[in-house]
């Protein structure tokens, strides 16, 4: 055991000394950020601009240690030992040189699953096991699985096995193709990727522009033939110390291709965004394979790979909400780990307050937010403070869906743009009041939705803390009110409170002497209690709990995030009272449907949408 920990040590202490040698090499090349992720599945150096056109374009899988790439490698291997008249050694070799690739770039899922694959079609190939290719795709599958129960939660499984069995499917049943030049061969290769790519990103609901077809047809060949051999074998020669200067400028000439591509890859930003469906997605796999079953007649592979292919898709794809009803509306608070982000969805129209958080690697508001209202009409933006957790790329959001309403706790850290308009009961507000959250700006979207500002207090100076400059904000819908407080806490709330209980006592002494008339309901009082400041221990006090009197209340934080949000002391307070309490950490996103009538309906994502094989 202590030798084998030995060899461990030591194979990482020689895969970070190639990392690092590598990284040395290229550091100062423009592209160096796509080179290192097609070599050593490291993304973090492509920057925003190269991941926003890989994206916009539908060529980002492209980005990353593919099937497709081990196997151009592997056959690469395969040819020049043919050449040789070594083919019996094949398996052996490429098993060696594969292994010790997945093991170089960390064994990542997507390399175990290529190198599976690989190996797989290679036993067929070679005639070490006497079986046919649909045989060896079934293998290859249950190795998969057998390796990583959990594979097809990841979208790139899906991706793998269905280009793969779309490739299957074509050159089982057409004799022609097998008989095909090479160029004939590799021009259908990318055709049918190209296709069951489009068709599952449209199963995902992958938004990608019209132009994806086209560039997914140049980009591929264009790295997997040239950009990607180009960059192996200048890494190789960088280890040879004669041969130095030599890759380099090998490294030079294939920053000056990637530019190239990523000029072409430019022209999706002028092309509209398609709107897939998973429907339609389904429908076009279907009709495809019935298609290809009339044309070669009834087959029980074929049959039963629909039957297969289709029902797997369709578990995996539950909705959220049950459709069958329709609601008057329904408030989302997503699952951005440690952040905010809530949508409001009133027939159509749609309301998002605060866009998450936004890392290097990812963005709640185009990762989650952007995907899930495509194609309603976003009529305000309301973005509580400046703070990173809550107003991720948030210009560039509003940019993208261009409100008619925008409102700012905070718009001094803020660079979005000025709304156009928003009422304050009757009167409409400056150009600076229109950016800015004031207590008593109402906006009404519908006859069953109010939207009002609570928080910061008009004529009060603001804080220097940014948490107490969040905008708080009630949304009554059909009669239910959910309160969402921002990051208020501490004394910002206290005086959040007081303020309202004085305006109760004031409203209440205003009636006492009044016949047949009922007190007016307290501001503060709500349905559903979005908690200040991730539930830390400042927030949430029992004065706020005893005039809310929620009957729902929830805590958006990061699953075993670092500040122990939401605080155990905040957790006491709330078991005193007779409150549902939820977690985004451990809920998931939580969807309220409210119907026209007045009646609660709530729904979480971790209940609702587990794979049959997990339990609730």
């Amino acid at each position: 055991m202590f030798e084998l920990r030995t060899y461990c040590v030591g194979f990482d202490a020689l895969a970070l000394s190639i990392h690092e040698h590598l990284r040395e090499t290229w550091a100062g090349l423009s592209h160096r950020g796509v080179i290192e992720a097609l070599i050593l599945r490291h993304k973090a150096l492509i920057t925003p601009q190269e991941n926003e056109l890989l994206a916009l374009s539908g060529t980002a899988h492209l980005m990353a240690i593919s099937g497709l790439h081990v196997g151009l490698i592997c056959w690469a291997i395969y040819s020049f030992l043919q050449k040789l008249r070594k083919e019996k050694y094949a398996l052996f070799v490429i098993g060696i040189v594969g292994f010790a690739y997945i093991a170089l770039v960390g064994f990542s899922p997507s390399a175990q699953r290529a190198y599976v694959m690989v190996m797989c079609a290679l036993l067929v190939i070679t005639g070490r096991v006497p079986v046919n290719p649909r045989a060896a795709y079934c293998l290859a599958l249950a190795l998969v699985l057998l390796l990583d129960p959990l594979a097809p939660l990841n979208p790139g499984f899906w991706f793998s096995f269905a280009a793969v069995f779309a490739l299957l499917v074509i050159y089982q049943f057409n004799e022609w193709l097998r008989e095909s030049g090479l160029v004939t061969n590799l021009l259908v290769i990318q055709i049918v990727l190209t296709l069951s790519l489009a068709t599952t990103q449209a199963h995902f609901q992958v938004e990608v522009s019209s132009f994806s077809v086209l560039a997914s047809l140049v980009a591929i060949p264009w790295v997997s033939c040239v950009v990607l051999p180009g960059s192996l074998i200048a890494a190789l020669l960088s280890v040879l110390p004669w041969l130095g200067e030599v890759s380099i400028s090998l490294f030079e000439v294939l920053s000056v291709v990637i530019d190239v591509l990523f000029e072409f890859l430019a022209l999706a930003e002028v092309f509209p965004l398609l709107v897939p469906s998973t429907e339609s997605a389904e429908a076009a796999v279907f009709f495809a394979l019935v298609v290809l079953a009339t044309l070669q007649g009834v087959n029980r592979f074929l049959f039963v790979s629909v039957l297969v292919f289709l029902s797997l898709f369709l578990l995996l794809a539950k909705p959220l909400v049950d459709d069958s009803s329709t609601p008057a509306a329904r408030f989302t608070v997503h699952d951005v780990g440690q952040g905010l982000a809530i949508t409001m969805h009133d027939g159509a129209r749609a309301w998002v307050y605060d866009t998450g958080p936004s890392y290097e690697r990812f963005s709640a508001a185009k990762n989650i937010l952007l995907p899930y209202i495509r194609g309603d009409d976003v009529h305000g933006v309301i973005i509580s403070h400046g703070d990173t957790d809550h107003s991720g790329r948030a210009a560039w959001f509003v940019g993208q869906v261009q409100p008619q309403v925008t409102l700012l706790g905070e718009p001094e850290r803020s660079r979005l743009p000025l709304a156009q308009s928003v009422r304050d009961e009757s009167r409409m507000l400056t150009a600076e009041a229109r950016r800015r959250c004031i207590e008593g700006q109402t906006l009404s979207a519908s006859p069953n939705l109010e939207i009002r500002v609570l928080w910061p207090i008009n004529g009060v100076a603001p804080s220097s803390n940014s948490n107490s400059r969040s905008c708080v904000v009630r949304f009554t819908i059909s009669g239910i009110r959910f309160l969402v407080m921002g990051d208020v806490e501490g004394e910002a709330e206290r005086t959040f409170v007081r303020h309202y209980l004085s305006q109760d006592k004031r409203a209440t002494r205003h009636v006492t002497h009044a016949d047949n008339m009922e007190a007016p309901i307290s501001a503060l009082n709500a349905d559903i209690l979005i908690a200040g400041h991730h539930g830390a221990k400042a927030g949430t006090s029992t004065a706020l709990l005893k005039n809310v009197l929620p009957q729902h209340i929830v805590f958006f934080s990061g699953f075993a995030n670092r500040f122990g949000h939401p605080s155990e002391h905040v957790l006491k307070r709330v078991s005193r009272f007779d409150v549902d309490v939820w977690r985004t950490a451990t809920d998931g996103g939580l969807t309220f449907v409210v119907t026209g009538d007045g009646v609660l309906n709530v729904y979480s994502a971790r209940q609702q949408q587990l794979p049959y094989w997990i339990g609730a």
